[in-house]
């Protein structure tokens, strides 16, 4: 063994800085932190170079008094935190003191800083040692500067993903915390153009239009509930506004971003049978807690954290979720599921800007921006078309000014549609595919005046009555049936519908047999892997509870004499497909697996597409739906009706332009 050495403070800082600077998203995330602890409601952040060369925090927080200024960039140094009391009730963002001396270890700092006295303080540090002190203007908040990062530790710099790709790791990091703190005004400058800016007005819709897009805003329900120990309030999507992964789910503890698996599951599982496999909502949720509850010190990064009364937060988030989402109905614009997300977008502004129109007079000279600084923003952004990066959502596109809209003269004209097409007139954006991929950062100037018009309260229709008087005109393709009212077409999925109906029936002849059991004339066999034996063994306790018993049956083979009513049907894919479910994920419990299996039976029992209906199989069908409590969604999560209004047939048609 060779010789126990006691690590110099340099080599000690740069080990320390590996845990908590992994990445400039990193040193962007820890400066926030400390600007939101000092009390800021104004936070500018300059970007040069993805955060290599230089990240800037500005804000106008309490500042760090000229005493304290020197021990900031020391190791276990802050001023969160005193005793063990305070370690178990934590309340802000930053507690460790240990980010500002990591930071400092693998770059250049320069910090300005002043709470209040008669001068402020300017320091330089390279390497974490101080090579400049001086006095600076007393201008109240912090001014700190991070460049040449990890110009001390070039191997860091290999493992660092491409540019595009760690701009938009510090634009996702930026956008959690204006998620988070909707009354902190955020202005993000990358490389010289702005991609957010935030007003701190409280607004988050505002912010979520920003992020994500008007569209995803405009899809977005607000809920909010409370027990005991905790309250919740945000917003989530309606069923139809899915991501194809778990990463637009925000959690939020006290301010705080984190990660949380079960918190997550509980969000998707609140959905239930409006999800289709492999599809997730969008979500903001900020949860609020005794900070006694939370643990925080579990990791450097502080994303992960241990909860008190966990399950007792699970049942709270499924319910109010829940039971938000029962209050709306969900049938679907048709045209909405074939077009493009490029299309969408396109159409909204169009439409939004049709409405606009229909309520504002647009005057000489007056295009009802906000304030003076908000027009300055979209001319200097509109002129400067060569390398413009404001993109919109998930389109690869960038914003291209069109001469071709003008204001009216006079007070009664509007501009046409086909204005309003040119206006929006967009190209391809090779150069920052990448960079657009993220489906994070959006475009600031392009939809400016759109956002600025938009009813950020606006929520989608409240259910008061689930699914109108419906006439059934036709079947199509042996598969849809086609049905008016209230001057819209319907067309109606035949097997989903009986899917769905056939799925809640089950549910209500089974619900209350989940422990009973049926012995089978002719037991099934099943032969497994050496791997799943291992796997069944150790989970034989679960099978029971479930209502399936193993018998072994010679070597990597067992039998199963006896049934579970709650299964519905009598199969070995049943059997399968529980011992998948029950191996790939050993929390799911016997209320998901039964309606798994439900699901399963339903399908298989119900009418099929390319199906001859007659008139009165057609009207049974949606006799049926009408008793159903989601008529919306099969138990797959795939939409049962679509509707087209008579207006946009007769756009169809050219009847209305």
């Amino acid at each position: 063994m060779g010789k126990i050495n006691i690590l110099s403070a340099e080599l000690s800082n740069k080990i320390a800085a590996g845990e908590v600077v992994e990445r400039p998203s990193s040193v962007v995330k820890e400066l926030l932190e400390n600007s939101i602890d000092a009390g800021s409601t104004n936070i500018k952040i300059i970007i040069k170079e993805f955060g290599i060369k230089q990240i800037r925090i500005i804000d106008n927080g309490s500042g760090i008094s000229n005493d304290d200024l020197g021990k900031a960039f020391l190791r276990h140094a802050t001023s969160k935190i005193n005793n063990d009391y305070d370690l178990f009730h934590i309340d802000t963002l930053g507690f460790r003191g240990e980010a500002l001396a990591s930071i400092a270890s693998v770059s250049k700092v320069i910090i300005k800083s002043c709470s209040g006295e008669m001068q402020g303080k300017m320091m330089t540090l390279e390497s974490g040692k101080v090579v400049k002190d001086e006095w600076y203007a007393p201008i109240k908040g912090t001014d700190i500067s991070v460049e040449n990062l990890f110009y001390n530790t070039p191997a860091r710099l290999k493992y660092l993903r491409n540019p595009h790709t760690e701009q938009a790791n510090i634009m996702n990091v930026i956008n959690k915390f204006a998620l988070s703190y909707p009354n902190i005004a955020f202005e993000v400058h990358v490389d010289g153009k702005i991609l957010l800016k935030t007003y701190g007005d409280g607004n988050i819709h505002k912010i979520i239009s920003k992020i994500y897009s008007m569209t995803v805003a405009k899809n977005m329900i607000e809920f909010s509930g409370n027990n005991d120990d905790y309250e919740i309030k945000g917003y989530i999507s309606v069923p139809e506004e899915t991501r194809a992964s778990k990463n637009y789910i925000n959690i939020f503890i006290n301010g705080r971003y984190i990660r949380n698996y079960i918190i997550q599951n509980s969000i998707v599982a609140a959905y239930g049978t409006l999800l289709m496999k492999n599809r997730y909502p969008l979500c903001i949720i900020d949860i609020r807690m005794d900070p006694v509850l939370l643990d925080v010190n579990v990791h450097p990064t502080k994303q992960e954290v241990r909860l008190s009364k966990e399950t007792e937060l699970v049942t709270l988030i499924k319910r109010v979720i829940f039971d938000r989402l029962s209050n709306y109905t969900y049938i679907p614009q048709g045209m909405n599921n074939v077009l493009t997300k490029k299309e969408k977008e396109h159409i909204e502004k169009i439409n939004f800007l049709e409405e606009l129109d229909n309520k504002y007079i647009i005057k000489e000279n007056e295009f009802n921006f906000g304030d003076k600084e908000d027009l300055e923003l979209i001319k200097r952004n509109y002129d400067n078309k060569e390398n413009s990066i404001y993109n919109t959502t998930d389109s690869k596109l960038k914003f291209t000014p069109n001469p071709q809209l003008r204001r009216k003269n006079s007070s009664n004209e509007k501009p046409t549609v086909k204005e309003i097409e040119n206006f929006m007139n967009f190209s391809k954006n090779e150069e920052f595919d990448d960079y657009n991929s993220s489906d994070e950062i959006k475009n600031v100037a392009a939809d400016f005046e759109i956002n600025k018009g938009i009813d950020y309260k606006q929520e989608p229709e409240t259910k008061t009555k689930i699914l109108p008087d419906l006439k059934v005109l036709a079947q199509i393709f042996k598969t849809y049936i086609l049905a008016e009212a209230d001057n819209k077409i319907f067309l109606i999925d035949q097997h989903a519908a009986a899917e769905r109906y056939n799925y809640e029936k089950l549910q209500k002849e089974f619900s209350q047999k989940a422990n009973y059991k049926k012995q089978l004339l002719v037991p099934l066999m099943f032969n497994f892997s050496v791997e799943e034996v291992a796997d069944i063994k150790s989970n034989m306790e679960k099978f029971k509870e479930l209502g399936i018993e193993f018998e072994e049956f010679g070597n990597n083979s067992y039998v199963v004499r006896e049934f579970p009513l709650w299964a519905a049907e009598e199969s070995e894919e049943v059997i399968k497909t529980v011992v998948d479910k029950v191996l790939n994920n050993r929390n799911i419990t016997l209320v998901e697996l039964r309606n798994d299996a439900l699901a399963m039976a339903s399908c298989k029992m119900s009418i099929k597409a390319n199906q001859v209906l007659n008139e009165v199989e057609m009207n049974k069908a949606i006799s049926d739906l009408y008793k159903c409590e989601n008529p919306f969604t099969c138990p797959h999560g795939r939409p049962i009706i679509t509707k087209m209004d008579k207006k946009d047939l007769e756009k169809m048609f050219k009847r209305i332009v």
